[in-house]
């Protein structure tokens, strides 16, 4: 589902330092959009802060973002047909002082960008590491509904009671549950068709982190960008969703976090006109408008012919700039990640 990484890795030159392997130049793009397939693409996004702590007793404190996202496609009778699965845990430490600890130009990556490196395989009852149970949950909901899915019996640490699926997958899976329902509630033709397969790219970045400083509190903020693609076997695009969402943990000068860490963040595709996006914008549409125009130009096209279409984050290519004018760095980045996924010939 996942695996090696096949796009070539370019570092991109920006305000904010994105992970991934996104490159752009001008070029007119005339290629037609394909027609609308028979199948939904739908994509679900779960954020929980809970895991942030305090500086105590001699320790930094700690902001803790995770995201759980899902993406699926299914079809009329709501049959979940594909089904990708990621996690992003994005931890920024800060000291008693209030001071940030951490390097926020390091790269963040997914759980299944660090593959075997997650190093959870050693102490699996099942010797399998993370991304082959994601992988192994995704395939065992294949097939079914979002009833079904919502049926799957969980014990009281959020794992699996089912026999057949705990074969493969140990992990706790109430978050996968949670963003699979979200995604399929969200589900809306796009293009894609049956036979299709979905993939999932996660782009993130440390956004407006700042020290306590003249008795204002401290921030510790993870911007993450999704998007789930949709392609046949000749790796063009057949759909796409896109969505982001910025989790946001506040600390005093005390390194005491001030932030409610119940908070349920609403994604920015969900906050819809209260964005507040397009009264700024030169195109007068708002955050999920031009989230979806590019989504819509990306279908019929590969990545290669989507990253020509974009220099420097905004896009060069007239139809494109015509319905998404803001920074496509991030969006692009996850694009490439989730395209790399594709079967290769």
């Amino acid at each position: 589902m996942k695996k090696a990484l096949s796009l070539a890795v370019c570092t991109l030159l920006a305000a904010a330092t994105f992970s991934g392997c996104y490159t752009g130049g001008p070029v007119n793009i005339t290629k037609p959009i394909t027609a609308k397939g028979d199948v939904k693409t739908g994509l679900g996004i779960v954020t929980s802060i809970s895991g942030s702590a305090s500086a105590a007793d001699g320790q930094d404190g700690k902001g803790d973002a995770v995201f759980t996202a899902a993406a699926v496609l299914v079809d009329e009778n709501g049959t979940i047909l594909s089904c990708d699965l990621d996690v992003l845990n994005a931890t920024i430490n800060f000291s008693a002082a209030g001071a940030i600890t951490s390097d926020l130009t390091a790269a963040l990556s997914t759980k299944n960008e660090l593959g075997d490196n997650y190093g959870m395989k050693q102490y699996s009852p099942i010797q399998k590491e993370w991304d082959e149970q994601a992988d192994a949950f995704c395939t065992f909901i294949t097939g079914k509904t979002l009833n079904d899915v919502a049926s799957i019996p969980l014990d009281d640490a959020g794992k699996t009671t089912d026999a057949d699926l705990a074969a493969s997958c140990t992990i706790g899976i109430s978050d996968f549950v949670k963003a699979v329902s979200e995604a399929v509630d969200n589900a809306t033709p796009r293009g894609a068709s049956s036979g299709d397969k979905i993939h999932l790219g996660i782009s993130a970045t440390p956004s407006s982190s700042k020290n306590s400083a003249d008795g204002a509190d401290g921030a510790v903020s993870i911007a993450a960008t999704f998007m789930a693609v949709s392609a046949g076997s000749d790796g063009v695009f057949t759909s796409a969703y896109t969505d982001g969402v910025e989790a946001l943990i506040n600390f005093n000068a005390t390194g005491t976090i001030t932030s409610d860490l119940s908070t349920q963040f609403v994604s920015k595709y969900d906050l819809k006109e209260s964005y507040g996006m397009k009264e700024y914008s030169p195109i007068q549409k708002e955050w999920y408008e031009q989230a979806d125009g590019l989504c819509n130009f990306m279908v019929g096209r590969t990545m290669s012919e989507v990253s020509s279409a974009v220099t420097d984050g905004y896009a060069t290519d007239a139809d494109l700039a015509a319905t998404c004018t803001i920074n496509m760095f991030a969006f692009l980045d996850a694009a490439a990640k989730a395209a790399s996924q594709f079967p290769t010939a």
